[in-house]
């Protein structure tokens, strides 16, 4: 037997390929073989990648936008918080004040007017984390630090710092 399409010896005629030439020995046309298979996966992958790159981009120009944007709601949190201490401290010297004829605390009366705030303890500083952080008296300096700045028995005005300064609320008797 012989190979239809070169004529060397084969041992049978089939589709297989003959050793000599490569081609079916049977002389049938050989099916054209495709490229687009392999230079379809490139093309998908050079897809993906790009299509995930631009995801990527996207991703950081949200995250470039809503940071500064959480780190300043943060900030104002603290500052509402502060303000929440100032007005407990508030409380605590006139509920003071009234339990002493309506004469309101100094410095040394710093103990009893711990005691009127609320479960007995200073709030914890919103800037620090310190927990039960005194009031001052003196006027505040540090971050989510609050005090009174005017030491009398007949009148206060409490006074609170935020993250970068004295906050615009005082608060005062009367």
């Amino acid at each position: 037997m012989y190979c239809a399409s070169c004529g060397s010896e084969v041992s049978t005629v089939s589709y297989a390929p003959c050793p000599r030439c490569g081609r079916p020995t049977n002389g049938a046309q050989v099916a054209p073989t495709t490229t687009t298979g392999g230079s379809n996966a490139i093309v998908i992958i050079i897809a993906l990648v790009v299509g995930g790159l631009v995801v990527i981009a996207i991703i950081g120009i949200l995250a470039a936008i809503a940071i500064p944007n959480f780190i300043a709601m943060q900030n104002r949190a603290r500052e509402a918080s502060v303000k929440a201490n100032m007005h407990s401290f508030q409380l605590a010297i006139e509920d003071f004040a009234v339990k002493n004829t309506g004469t309101y605390p100094v410095a040394a009366d710093a103990a009893a007017v711990k005691l009127n705030m609320p479960a007995g303890t200073y709030p914890t500083n919103p800037f620090t984390g310190v927990v039960d952080e005194a009031a001052l008296w003196v006027a505040p300096a540090a971050q989510g630090r609050y005090g009174t700045s005017v030491v009398s028995t007949t009148g206060y005005t409490i006074q609170g710092f935020g993250k970068t300064a004295l906050l615009t609320l005082s608060l005062t008797n009367g």
